[in-house]
């Protein structure tokens, strides 16, 4: 993330995560079905493991290497840090620091038991839910060039708000639309999912970059995703005891996901605190969706001498 901040500037952040997140999630569509495919046609399965971690270990010597190749300013050290400095944050960062954390929980007390859901409940089989990963990574890689534009355009924090509705409403979709006799509903759910949580990954880590500053940066990514790090774990655990103990109108996953869902909306509600430091736009954010919805169309301009058409690419 600090290399990040230094080699690629402000203005155009946006755009730079959101072609290196279609990029990667490309990628790992098609590693993933050609690994799937040659695993399924080894008759030794184990050496066909070691063939898959073997080109794991020369694609990642290689990424080392191209790390390497980047020519990054050396800073040097303007004080010594203690171990309580870890924990002493303050400004936009606490802010930002405090809303990751309690979304993060509201995120991962249920996120894990979707699979569960589909599964055992819904009664998915399990070519029909990789169909379904696969169409949230397209929805996500054909809407981040565009979420990444606007981004740069109006700041990260209003597209942040913008998506952060559809993540938090997750639950409350698996709640309302997805049964045995509505498994349909899965693919207009999947194609949300895909372009809110595409969107509210790439914003949230640009709006990391802006709040943290130049000079502590380094402690401060480390202090965000140390303390990050603590709800990965905790709330999945407390999730299992409320869908197995825990009975109230609802009982099981159904009440997890209303929990969950009331957690997100409030725990959403602490980005209103958080300061948007890269661009500031005074365009509403209701008006920003409606102009993200208005997708570009193609207009055709006759020259004046008559003699061809040009096909243009007109944004809104």
């Amino acid at each position: 993330m600090e290399i990040v901040s230094e080699i690629i500037p402000k203005k155009i952040r946006g755009s730079f995560m959101a072609y290196r997140d279609r990029a990667l999630i490309t990628v790992k569509m098609i590693t993933i079905l050609a690994a799937g495919f040659f695993i399924d046609r080894m008759s030794d399965k184990i050496f066909g493991y070691n063939v898959l971690f073997s080109i794991a270990l020369f694609f990642g010597l290689g990424s080392i290497y191209y790390i390497n190749r980047l020519e990054v300013k050396q800073k040097p050290l303007h004080k010594i840090y203690h171990f309580k400095d870890f924990f002493k944050t303050e400004g936009p960062f606490r802010k930002f620091l405090v809303y990751s954390v309690f979304f993060d929980f509201a995120h991962m007390i249920c996120s894990p038991f979707f699979i569960v859901y589909l599964l055992k409940n819904v009664g998915l089989s399990l070519g029909t839910f990789s169909l379904v990963i696969m169409l949230e990574a397209l929805a996500s890689i054909f809407t981040q060039k565009r979420l990444g534009k606007f981004s740069d355009k109006y700041g990260d924090k209003k597209v942040h708000m913008i998506c952060l509705v559809g993540a938090a409403s997750t639950p409350l979709l698996y709640l309302l639309f997805i049964h045995p006799s509505t498994v349909w509903m899965l693919i207009p759910v999947s194609i949300i999912n895909g372009f809110t949580w595409g969107g509210y990954n790439l914003t949230r880590r640009n709006l990391l970059l802006d709040v943290t500053s130049t000079g502590d940066r380094e402690i401060q990514i480390a202090e965000y995703r140390t303390l990050t790090a603590f709800p990965m774990f905790i709330a999945p655990l407390i999730g299992g005891l409320i869908a197995d103990k825990l009975t109230f109108v609802l009982s099981g996953l159904p009440l997890l996901f209303a929990i969950a869902f009331i957690l997100r909306a409030l725990s959403g509600l602490l980005i209103f605190r958080v300061t948007d430091m890269r661009v500031r736009s005074e365009k509403s954010t209701v008006k920003i969706f409606e102009e993200f919805l208005h997708f570009p169309h193609f207009t055709v301009h006759h020259f004046s001498n008559q003699r061809h058409n040009k096909l243009t690419w007109k944004a809104p």
